[in-house]
């Protein structure tokens, strides 16, 4: 570890930065089930606390890498959207409600939504979606969100979990591989990524194994057009906002 943090530490002057040692923590990353001691190490005769969270460029990163932290973050921030919505309310034409909605509350839900989106908290930030859509809408609290999401042009937080996947995938094709380098049979899933194989459902729950899912669930008519960006994300778009998502099965299934 001190070799590592000597390496980290040539590289930042190098590029005339500093690694500020007061500052910095050591996080372990492990699996739900394995157990971790607490640890720390000693660098210059200074000592490197472990910490099971830390706050890296806005993401609040946990050892378990389940996002529950990140996300108990998210919910005030969107909880007091939803409260100024409601102030606003009676005041604004849906036009500058929208742009309220946009720069209050999915600015603050899309942000590294592909990271965090398939995290079982992350029910907890479409529940506050749904409330603000229907504060918006004047709309009872039980009223469904579906026809809202289709009245406003507004995409669901799961449907913008599946549009920031597929714009990484198109931006990073050559991340991915798929079916026809690895074998020359012309099959009917020649055409589709090909799926690593992963053991950990954290691996599986990832970004980049959820976007080979889903790209090989979409429909064969929008799949090939994967190598336009421009067109495939206006055209992914448009199908998964004529049709909202309350979850991925319901886009497989569709």
């Amino acid at each position: 570890m001190n070799l590592a943090i000597d390496f980290m530490t040539k590289w930042f002057s190098a590029n005339s930065l500093v690694l500020n040692m007061d500052k910095t923590n050591i996080v372990k990353f492990t699996s739900k089930n394995s157990q971790t001691k607490n640890f720390r190490i000693i660098y210059q005769n200074k000592l490197i606390s472990g910490v099971n969270t830390i706050k890296l460029l806005g993401f609040h990163i946990d050892k378990d890498l389940n996002w529950k932290t990140h996300i108990q973050n998210l919910l005030p921030k969107l909880s007091s959207a939803c409260y100024l919505i409601r102030r606003m309310y009676p005041l604004f034409n849906m036009r500058t409600l929208k742009m309220i909605y946009y720069a209050y509350f999915h600015s603050v839900m899309e942000f590294g939504i592909m990271f965090w989106g398939a995290s079982a908290e992350s029910r907890k930030v479409f529940l506050l979606q749904k409330r603000i859509l229907r504060v918006m809408t004047g709309s009872p609290p039980r009223a469904t969100c579906r026809t809202l999401c289709c009245k406003l042009g507004i995409l669901t937080m799961v449907a913008q979990y599946v549009l920031s996947l597929m714009r990484f995938l198109a931006s990073n094709l050559e991340l991915f591989t798929f079916n026809t380098s690895v074998h020359g049979i012309n099959t009917r899933t020649s055409s589709k990524l090909h799926k690593p194989s992963v053991r950990l459902k954290l691996n599986q729950q990832g970004p980049y194994n959820s976007c080979v899912n889903i790209y090989n669930k979409l429909l064969n008519d929008l799949a090939i057009l994967i190598t336009n960006k421009k067109l495939f994300l206006k055209q992914l778009r448009i199908y998964i906002s004529t049709k909202p998502i309350y979850s991925l099965e319901e886009l497989f299934g569709s």
